[in-house]
């Protein structure tokens, strides 16, 4: 049971994190155009995905190991989201020749203010 619950929050986080990179995208382009709606759909998809994929990492941890394994566990899921995260920024900048300024503010909001706003809605 607490498992699902537990999968169930990450799920709603994701969504919410996708959500929030939709609506900032779609504003995006209805202001300045598509250039700047897909720097922001990047920006936000990579939050979400890094976001998603520490979580998945660490709730997909065996159950009773000792806390000692649990904390490098957290660590090392954090510096292959720093990472993942890196390369992926790398990539947009680089190769796809992001804007950006929307890149960046896309990102903050999904990675950032979503997440900060995601632990103020109550628990179920």
């Amino acid at each position: 049971m607490k498992s699902q619950r537990k999968s169930g929050v990450i799920v709603r986080l994701a969504l919410l994190q996708m959500i929030g990179t939709l609506a900032f995208s779609a504003v995006m382009y209805y202001c300045f155009g598509a250039q700047q709606a897909i720097s922001a759909l990047l920006g936000g998809c990579i939050a979400s995905i890094s976001s998603f994929y520490m979580a998945g990492r660490l709730f997909t941890s065996k159950q009773g190991c000792p806390p000692e394994e649990m904390l490098a566990r957290f660590y090392a899921s954090f510096v292959l989201k720093v990472l993942l995260t890196v390369v992926m920024m790398g990539i947009c900048i680089v190769v796809v020749k992001v804007s950006v300024l929307p890149f960046i503010v896309s990102y903050f909001i999904s990675a950032g203010i979503i997440n900060w706003l995601f632990l103020l809605m109550p628990d179920e």
